[in-house]
């Protein structure tokens, strides 16, 4: 306590008025005149006046061990370490919160030490904080999603054979995981054959869990074509011909053989005249597009069966090829060379013996 304003001749004398801990005190003015004629004296003045205690200021720190960094997820609990340093434990009491430092699931967690302040001075109340956090994570682990490889044939819509799973944490599988499996396909029904398209599968999440997803094969194969040919029958010393084949069933994606090329029949070396009997028909596409990717020719073979005809000789499809001969004074055993024409062919020579 000071005064001021004091008048001239006037001094004073303080008691009192000075402290160090927390407490009430009473400070007392005394006063001394140097002429008290015009005045009548006051000789003291007392107040009374407080120190009351603040909040300490507490040293300590905390901060997680480095073997408790970047721990990942493990489907089991986990309980982490810190280290913590009080700088001032005479005054201050540090107490971890033990179920703070336990977790199952990744996540971001606060460790919590609350900090008491056991100091015997009177001079504080309490701390300027009552506790510090210390901040650790459980990562997530990595997971892979891959889709399996597929085979299907041109036509076929996409389709896939499920997924496999890597990087599941002992006694679990996908029954953890959130959201639906789908899949995407960069093929479309109609997109040529006898090439590799994706896989892609998607739609799962966790919260435990990076998902990788990995694309898979989705081959496509060449589609079997049968062609079925009709059988024939045709006359001894005719043309080869054909019967067309049977309706086609395979053809898929809007593809007619009269967009995609030429029917092409063989009749197994067949030519007119060949004798009777069966020789093989068999079709082939001729591709107008050279590079067929899309069918595999499947060709069920049919007969062509080359049938004996009728003849009726008469004298003008005979012909006498040596009609003369010359005088040699013997017996003549003439063999005579006959021409035979049927049907337009002519066999070969008929050796006749004659006298």
């Amino acid at each position: 306590m000071e005064l001021i304003g004091l008048p001239e001749g006037v001094s004073v004398e303080y008691q009192g008025n000075t402290a160090t801990d927390v407490g009430n005190y009473t400070a007392t003015a005394t006063f001394t005149y140097e002429d008290s004629v015009n005045f009548e004296p006051i000789l003291s003045i007392s107040k009374t006046w407080q120190i009351v205690p603040v909040k300490y200021v507490p040293n300590v720190s905390a901060t997680l061990k480095p073997a408790f960094e970047g721990i990942k997820y493990t489907g089991q609990n986990q309980t982490v370490e810190l280290d913590i340093v009080n700088s001032d434990s005479s005054n201050v009491r540090a107490t971890v919160v033990a179920e703070t430092l336990t977790a199952k699931n990744a996540g971001v967690y606060y460790a919590r030490v609350n900090l008491e302040y056991v100091g015997a001075s009177n001079n504080y109340e309490g701390l300027t904080t009552e506790y510090i956090t210390v901040e650790w994570e459980i990562e997530k682990e990595q997971l892979t999603v891959r889709a399996k490889d597929k085979s299907i044939i041109y036509g076929d819509e996409p389709s896939n054979n499920g997924v496999e799973y890597s990087g599941f944490v002992v006694g679990e599988d996908a029954s953890v995981l959130s959201g639906t499996l789908a899949f995407e396909y960069n093929y479309s029904v109609g997109d040529n054959a006898e090439k590799d398209y994706t896989i892609t599968p998607k739609g799962l999440t966790s919260s435990n869990y990076n998902i990788s997803f990995v694309t898979g094969d989705l081959h496509v194969a060449k589609k079997n074509l049968t062609l079925k040919v009709n059988p024939v029958t045709i006359n001894y010393n005719s043309d080869a011909t054909n019967n067309g084949i049977q309706p086609i069933s395979d053809l898929v994606c809007g593809d007619t053989i009269a967009e995609l090329g030429v029917l092409v029949f063989n009749y197994g070396g067949y030519e007119k005249g060949d004798n009777v009997g069966a020789y093989d028909i068999t079709v082939e596409i001729d591709w107008f597009d050279d590079d067929n990717v899309n069918y595999t020719v499947i060709c069920e073979k049919a007969v062509l069966e080359v049938v004996k005809i009728d003849v009726n000789i008469d004298e003008d499809d005979i012909t006498l090829v040596q009609t003369v001969f010359t005088y040699t004074g013997e017996n003549l055993t003439s063999l005579l060379d006959v021409q035979i024409n049927i049907a337009g062919v002519t066999k070969n020579y008929i050796t006749v013996e004659t006298n």
